[in-house]
């Protein structure tokens, strides 16, 4: 298992801080048992997660497939006549370019699950009091930032990532569909690691060459997908915790020991019922044993009740080195 970073730099070295919003009840949790939540991806607000990139992937993988089987034809006239039999050039560059990336999608399925944070806002009113985008969300009840700090969070990742079984683990920034240049630079290597497994793939069909390495393409794709987001999210300014639990079969279990492999604890997923009783999967990330939460100060949101809500998570934390502020913001 392959854990990444934004780029090739720890996302800690942008921002010193990290905001988690949450309810009431999501703050009693996570003062309480020391967790966070992380959602099945298929479950979270925007409809368009972790598929939104496969148009992107396929017009990357065109041209380049094309141009692949072009010269192939030009060499062997093999080949050339299996393509024409097919329906043609563009037909088989279509339907090949839908087959590697469906089949990509088909194979990673959607076990993967997102702890959502803000980036620290890049000025000194929004640092102090928070976001309204965010404090909307909650309507008429109260709602709570927490202020992390990052370069402890990173540390609480990578425990995480090695007690447990995960097939991918990320810590990352979020990457917007109108983030042109950033997508072109921060997912080149990813894409073009796709895009050598795909051609590598067409010429072992067609020549029975060595079969690809499928591991890298498979943290290249799972790294794209889970990191890119749809633009009218934006403002959310999201860094995220991505995880994928590694669900072994108690076969796979006992054929690992034979092996002499370290087969490490299986992450429980658990359910939890929205308020349409829809039962949501999740899972828990670090505990107890992990240590406290590097919690620097919680904000208690704007509503009516906001200052009885600050006086009852005083007392709450009283003994704990956690600032308790109010936001200003006239949001009721």
């Amino acid at each position: 298992m392959k854990l990444e970073f934004i780029l090739s730099q720890r996302v800690s070295d942008v921002y010193n801080s990290l905001f988690h919003y949450t309810s009431w009840d999501g703050l009693k949790g996570i003062l309480e048992n020391n967790t966070l939540w992380a959602t099945n991806i298929r479950y979270l607000n925007d409809d368009s997660e972790y598929y939104l990139i496969k148009e992107l992937l396929v017009a990357q993988l065109k041209p380049e497939i094309e141009r692949e089987l072009r010269q192939k034809a030009q060499d062997n006239a093999k080949i050339k006549r299996s393509i024409n039999e097919a329906g043609g050039l563009k037909f088989t560059v279509e339907r090949l370019t839908d087959v590697f990336v469906r089949s990509m999608y088909e194979a990673s399925g959607t076990e993967f699950y997102v702890s959502s944070f803000c980036k620290e806002p890049n000025n000194q009113y929004e640092t102090t009091n928070g976001l309204l985008s965010q404090w909307r969300g909650y309507g008429k009840t109260v709602g709570f930032a927490i202020e992390l700090d990052t370069s402890e969070m990173e540390s609480l990742f990578l425990k995480e990532s090695e007690s447990f079984e995960y097939t991918h683990a990320l810590i990352s920034d979020v990457i917007y569909s109108h983030e042109k240049r950033k997508f072109r630079t921060e997912l080149k290597s990813q894409i073009d690691s796709i895009i050598k497994f795909q051609i590598d793939t067409l010429l072992h069909l067609f020549e029975r060459q060595n079969k690809p390495d499928e591991e890298q393409a498979w943290s290249a794709f799972h790294y794209c997908a889970t990191r890119y987001k749809h633009r009218g999210f934006h403002e959310e300014n999201e860094v995220r915790i991505v995880m994928a639990p590694n669900l072994l079969s108690s076969e796979d279990t006992e054929a690992a020991k034979d092996r002499g492999q370290t087969v490490k604890q299986e992450k429980p997923i658990k359910d939890r019922l929205k308020e349409n009783g829809v039962p949501t999967p999740h899972i828990e990330l670090f505990g107890k044993d992990f240590g406290c939460l590097p919690i620097k100060r919680i904000i208690v949101g704007p509503g009516r009740n906001k200052m009885q809500a600050a006086d009852t998570l005083k007392k709450r934390v009283r003994g704990k080195n956690i600032e308790i502020s109010v936001s200003d913001i006239p949001f009721v």
